[in-house]
């Protein structure tokens, strides 16, 4: 079999995995979906595998259809972009579908949790194979509607239902920006095939100096605005600012899912979709976009100091580690965003999961304040939630420290190429918001892990210590026959105390450390990714990866420093930050973007609608108070205006001459009527959009993209 037959294989399989776990939910038991789920994804993981050994630069196109002249293909193309983030959806997938075994045990939709999941994958697989834009714009939509399913999984909660549409509505803001990107792609390269208009740019840029200044403004004012477009649909799925703050609410839904879609698959979307399109991004984009991202870094990472609840320190965490990629994004660091994404998506899936782990066993209680001491009760979790905080601070011999240093020392050579000082804020911010980063994950795992009672430092070194002692006894055994009890016994003990939730956590802190991307635990040259991604890295800057280091020592030693008073004001219950500190509680609520947003716009559209219907009842002009009058009214919507619009059109591009008296009368006869009806349908239109049903905004979209195919038609006519 070819490349692209296996991965269409493999996106069947999960397609299946979701049609047969929803429509037998009730006939299958809980125990034969998981092993069916685990099943399709192990073969996945496999399969994505066998592809890396098989290599990149294979492609696959077949016409999908046609309007007018224009044909729009379904592509796929591999590369080693789509083979990277191929196996870390599937592999990640893999082992949150392993811990969800025992974290969605006896949940009554148990069967329906894996099917959405299932769908989600392929969805998400859907993205990475895209050979175009167009076909990546379904599958991105698709991955938006998984994501409002899964963060509303638990629908009964009102807080879930609420997360889920908020999620969607908010993703949808930024996805408009994404569409009118691709049309302009399309009108500028006439085609939207990933290769082709990567060949036409590359061309252009470098045949750049043979246009005119005109020419040369025009084009380049022209792909600015075409990659900010597309940077919009980045904005929204991977939490920039100013359409960051879906993703904390997006903390209603099951922590495994989390782990999958908000730390290592679908967040990490924007990122793959910009480093898809790099190539169309000119000066001025860059710069804007790392000026978001860096942004976005700083203020998220202050908002998780502030934060109470365990999964809202990773969730802005998250927001704050993506603002990090993009800003590599925006100063032509590609390869170093995506180093920092990959090691990211194991070393973050690591602590939502071992957060996971904490939910379940404290029965769903996620405030941190009522946590602790859970280090002896918790062993494994503990030590593996700690692998991967360092992973986050960007400790040496952890991943994290390779990637983030490569992001930091690429952001200081970017700027050093500028010739002037004032592009060394965005490096500089990036460093800060890092350091923030180191406080931020000490502070979670002290208030979490650590007894509140005694010294945290003295419980450290006797955990190091205590450690060591049974790793020496183990050692010891393995030669000794007189200790061979005590091996059996430790071995024994240690694999009973290992289930679907330690195995899943485990993996990810492996994974975390810097063994698995590098043999150099102090830097990433010459490292498996960097054969296959390469980074340069000035030696000029290499001085940055030393100093990093030092700032996030000082900063886990504060956050160290600072947790001791919290615990104590925890002790005596005063641990609200916003209770005596404003600019705390600022920080908290996230600057109360969320309020803005709800005065600006919200408020407004609730307040027309109302007016409007107040209007609507009064009116005599159309009655809609009862369900024959809706009726009518839609009866007499569709016959007369949108088969009436239709047959018009295609009689006009036929017979414009003949049919020209006849078109105005048309449109001043309906001109009239529309007039006295504006306000009644006005009111109704305006009542759906306000009605708060998925279903209206995916038919709204549909009609949407209904009328912009017909404007495409008549525009190819």
């Amino acid at each position: 079999m070819s490349a692209p037959q296996v991965i269409l294989s493999n996106l069947v399989f999960y397609l299946l995995g979701f049609v047969v776990f929803l429509a037998a939910r009730k006939q299958l038991s809980d125990q034969s979906v998981s092993l069916l789920s685990l099943l399709i994804s192990l073969i996945g993981m496999l399969l994505s595998l066998g592809l890396i050994v098989l290599g990149s630069g294979q492609s696959f196109s077949v016409n999908w259809f046609t309007i007018a002249n224009h044909n729009f293909n379904f592509d796929i193309l591999i590369n080693n972009l789509t083979l990277l983030l191929y196996f870390i959806v599937q592999f990640v997938g893999f082992w949150v579908q392993l811990f969800s075994i025992r974290y969605m045990e006896k949940d009554p939709d148990f069967s329906r949790y894996f099917s959405y999941v299932n769908l989600f994958i392929f969805a998400m697989l859907g993205v990475v194979i895209s050979g175009n834009l167009l076909l990546l714009f379904f599958f991105w939509e698709l991955v938006g509607f998984c994501s409002y399913l899964l963060i509303g999984f638990w629908y009964k909660r009102p807080a879930a239902t609420a997360a889920s549409k908020k999620a969607f509505i908010m993703n949808r803001v930024g996805d408009v920006g994404f569409l009118f990107g691709i049309f302009l792609v399309y009108s500028f390269f006439n085609t939207l095939n990933i290769s082709e208009v990567a060949e036409q740019a590359t061309k252009l840029f470098a045949d750049f100096e043979i246009y005119s200044a005109s020419q040369q403004y025009s084009k380049s004012y022209l792909l600015t605005v075409m990659g900010l477009l597309l940077f919009c649909g980045c904005v929204a799925k991977s939490a920039q600012f100013p359409l960051q703050v879906w993703l904390p609410d997006a903390m209603e839904g099951p922590t495994p899912v989390s782990a999958l879609i908000h730390a290592a698959t679908m967040v990490a979307a924007g990122i793959f979709l910009m480093a898809r399109i790099a190539f169309l991004l000119t000066p001025t984009a860059g710069l804007i976009i790392a000026i978001i991202g860096v942004f976005t870094a700083l203020i998220s990472a202050i908002s998780a100091i502030f934060q109470y609840d365990i999964k809202k320190v990773l969730a802005y965490s998250t927001i704050s580690q993506l603002g990090l990629m993009v800003t590599g994004i925006g100063i032509g660091a590609t390869n170093a965003a995506l180093f920092h994404l990959t090691t990211h998506a194991f070393f973050k899936a690591g602590l939502f999961l071992g957060a996971g782990a904490v939910i379940h066993y404290l029965h769903h209680n996620q405030d941190i304040r009522k946590m602790g001491n859970l280090r002896k009760r918790m062993p494994i979790i503990f030590w593996c939630f700690g692998i991967c905080s360092a992973a986050l601070a960007g400790l040496p011999f952890f991943s994290g420290y390779l990637s983030k240093d490569a992001l930091l020392i690429s952001a200081f050579s970017w700027a050093d190429a500028k010739q002037n000082d004032v592009y060394f804020l965005i490096p500089l911010t990036a460093v800060f918001a890092s350091a923030l980063t180191a406080y931020y994950i000490t502070r979670l795992y002290i208030l979490v892990f650590f007894d509140r009672q005694g010294s945290t430092m003295k419980a450290i070194v006797q955990s190091v210590v205590n450690t060591y002692s049974n790793v020496r006894k183990g050692m010891k055994a393995v030669v000794s026959a007189e200790e061979m009890g005590f091996r059996e016994n430790l071995v024994s003990n240690f694999i009973r105390s290992i289930g679907p939730m330690e195995a899943a956590v485990m993996v990810m802190a492996f994974l975390s450390l810097f063994l698995p991307f590098s043999l150099n635990p102090f830097s990433m040259e010459n490292s498996t990714f960097e054969t296959t991604f390469p980074v340069i890295l000035s030696e000029k800057y290499h001085w940055v990866a030393y100093g990093m280091l030092g700032i996030t020592l000082l900063s886990i030693w504060l956050s160290y420093t600072f947790a001791k008073e919290e615990v104590g004001r925890i002790r005596n219950e005063t641990a609200v930050y916003g209770d005596s500190n404003w600019i705390a509680r600022f920080a908290q609520n996230h600057y109360y973007i969320n309020s803005l947003y709800r005065f600006i716009f919200v408020k407004p559209l609730i307040g027309v609608a109302e007016k409007v219907e107040e209007f609507d009842e009064k009116s005599e002009v159309l009655n809609f108070t009862t369900v024959s009058g809706v009726s009518r009214w839609l009866h007499y919507f569709d016959s007369t205006w949108l088969d009436g619009v239709v047959n018009r059109i295609g009689t006009l591009l036929i017979h414009f001459a003949d049919e020209i008296r006849n078109f105005e009368q048309v449109i001043i006869d309906r001109s009239i009527t529309l007039i006295s009806e504006a306000a009644g349908r006005l009111g109704k239109l305006t009542r759906q959009l306000q009605a708060g049903r998925v279903q209206s905004y995916i038919a709204s979209l549909i009609a949407g993209l209904i009328l912009l195919i017909m404007l495409l038609f008549v525009l190819g006519n």
